[in-house]
């Protein structure tokens, strides 16, 4: 069109001169693509901004039960064995543990386990679920658990269970 773009930023107004292309990508409002309403109210843009663009191509996640969990298999087969070699008996050094609790935040390098339910953060409290994990236990915990398990590894029995946990996210209308 013009070949100019204008920018309105902190109080200061310029036109610079549009040498290149612009591509953008925007995903639907509430999280599902409705196909009933037009891609302006899916997206939430003005069709004055959308207009600028020459091109617009709408990529659709369609649920398919059996190909959600082929690619859950697949995913948690990369991560299911050890490196050939590793017997998963290594134990790495105490160091990164022993910082962490010596920068723990409660009285003795002890470290809060959980936080406080807050629904602007977590949304409604589903009934029967506990308090949220602390950043810090979990940054101890994961440390621990890599000095501890080089390679741990994933039985098939968790493997199913993750496996069946994704596919039925992905088919669940929520």
């Amino acid at each position: 069109e013009q070949q100019t773009v204008t920018i309105a930023k902190a109080g200061i107004l310029t036109q610079l001169n549009a040498r290149c292309s612009v591509v953008a990508a925007a995903n639907p409002i509430y999280g599902h693509y409705d196909r009933t309403i037009s891609i302006t109210r899916n997206i939430g843009l003005p069709d004055s901004l959308l207009s600028r663009f020459d091109l617009l191509f709408v990529v659709l996640d369609n649920n398919d039960a059996a190909r959600d969990r082929e690619i859950a298999d697949h995913v948690l087969g990369q991560h299911r064995y050890r490196v050939a070699g590793d017997d998963g008996t290594q134990v790495r050094d105490d160091s990164l543990v022993e910082e962490l609790v010596d920068n723990g935040d409660g009285e003795g390098g002890e470290t809060q386990m959980r936080v406080k339910y807050d629904a602007r953060l977590y949304g409604p409290r589903v009934a029967g679920t506990k308090d949220p994990l602390s950043i810090p236990f979990l940054k101890k915990y994961l440390a621990f658990a890599r000095q501890r398990f080089s390679a741990p590894e994933m039985t098939p029995e968790a493997t199913e269970a993750i496996a069946e946990y994704y596919a039925e996210l992905r088919n669940s209308p929520e």
